[in-house]
């Protein structure tokens, strides 16, 4: 007999809710995403925990695993990154409303975090 799942919904959050943002880490490195979900046209992330000068990979992905846009740099040692994306495709083109994955990797860690675009 085949594996079952169990389907919740998605939460609908409108602008009087309070939203707790709970960073995702993995060795001693943490990663949020916010806004999420992403209404305009940017979104920022943020990783902290670093520890060393590392080459830094974000990649933005669909849930198919399809990379979709890509930025590489390097962090500038001990702390915190803060980045604004913009919420496009390696062409410019605005991402279309729905679920992707943005991956980050360091030489020694990867974080995957949930990306939502509402528009």
């Amino acid at each position: 007999m085949p594996p079952t799942a169990t389907l919740t919904p998605t939460p609908s959050f409108t602008s009087t809710q309070t939203v707790t943002l709970t960073p995702t880490q993995v060795s001693g490195i943490q990663a949020v995403i916010y806004p999420n979900p992403v209404t305009g046209n940017s979104f920022n992330l943020q990783i902290a925990g670093m520890t060393t000068t590392d080459k830094v990979d974000v990649q933005i992905q669909t849930t198919a695993f399809r990379k979709v846009n890509e930025l590489t740099f390097h962090s500038q040692g001990p702390g915190t990154v803060n980045l604004v994306i913009p919420a496009t495709d390696s062409t410019g083109g605005s991402l279309a409303n729905g679920i992707y994955y943005v991956i980050v990797r360091t030489e020694s860690v990867r974080i995957i975090l949930k990306l939502m675009i509402l528009r």
